[in-house]
């Protein structure tokens, strides 16, 4: 299996895995930590993170599948920092009084929209 599955693959357990104990806390955590107007913020991140954790193990598969390619490695790159910024940014504010710069929350989520792109230029230019 190339380097490259394995990278991805196993990123994508640890993302669902670490998804799945931040939606536990979500669900538990006290009203004094998470304000109730930020549970919305709070659960669209952790939707993120298991959407993207899966993609990661889809892309993973995919490499295997398909070969490795720049496309691929562009799509797994875009998604993992998307996700900490898009993702991370969103729990962040959730927590604290944080309020991101205009523009990064929205990069982020760009970032996860290209990795998407980014994987479909690479099945069609795949030569399997």
């Amino acid at each position: 299996m190339p380097l490259e599955s394995k990278i991805f693959i196993v990123i994508g357990c640890v993302l669902l895995s670490a998804a799945n104990g931040l939606a536990a806390f979500g669900f538990h955590v006290s009203p004094d930590v998470l304000p109730p107007e930020e549970v919305q913020n709070w659960f669209w991140a952790v939707d993120m993170q298991y959407y993207f954790g899966g993609g990661l193990i889809a892309l993973g598969i995919l490499i295997k599948l398909l070969g490795v390619s720049w496309f691929f490695r562009i799509a797994g790159v875009l998604m993992v920092l998307g996700l900490m910024i898009f993702g991370g940014l969103l729990y962040i504010q959730a927590l604290t009084d944080y309020v991101s710069p205009t523009n990064t929350i929205p990069t982020g989520g760009q970032m996860l929209i290209f990795s998407w792109l980014f994987v479909a230029i690479g099945v069609l230019m795949a030569k399997a």
